[in-house]
């Protein structure tokens, strides 16, 4: 198998997650959130908070492989992709971040009480934020 071939299946493997749905997110799809991916296999997902290197310094995202939305949400972000493919075709949209769990949003919140960080985040005790109903989503532009 050509390496490069095998390169651009394991980047699609890890960007769409072919890695089994976690319980998380099988609550996400019955509360009628959809996976990006699913819509647009071209739209890449690099989760932030699925990672160390974000604004808190720790993984927040343990059960969160892939970027869920709600249904009008995902349509929009994928009528964005395709208006970048059309423009620019070696480009393509990348989600940091999507629907966050509310306990996410608590963890977040504990760890800027109290800081000039915490106008950044949403307080979960006042009903969160657009990102923990499925209504906003972190991207970027990448080659």
């Amino acid at each position: 198998m050509d390496k490069r071939f095998g390169f651009l299946v394991l980047a699609w493997a890890l960007t769409c997650g072919l890695s089994a749905q976690t319980p998380l997110e099988r609550q996400l799809e019955k509360k009628g959130l959809v996976d990006v991916c699913q819509l647009d296999s071209t739209i890449q997902v690099r989760l932030m908070y699925a990672r160390p290197d974000n604004f808190v310094g720790k993984v927040l995202y343990r059960e969160l492989n892939r970027a869920y939305l709600l249904p009008e949400t995902a349509r929009a972000l994928v009528k964005a992709q395709q208006a970048l493919k059309r423009l620019h075709p070696d480009y393509s949209l990348c989600v940091y971040d999507a629907t966050r769990p509310m306990s996410v949003q608590q963890q977040m919140w504990n760890t800027v009480a109290g800081t000039s960080r915490k106008n950044y985040v949403s307080n979960p005790a006042n009903g969160g934020g657009l990102h923990n109903y499925g209504l906003a989503v972190d991207v970027s532009i990448d080659s």
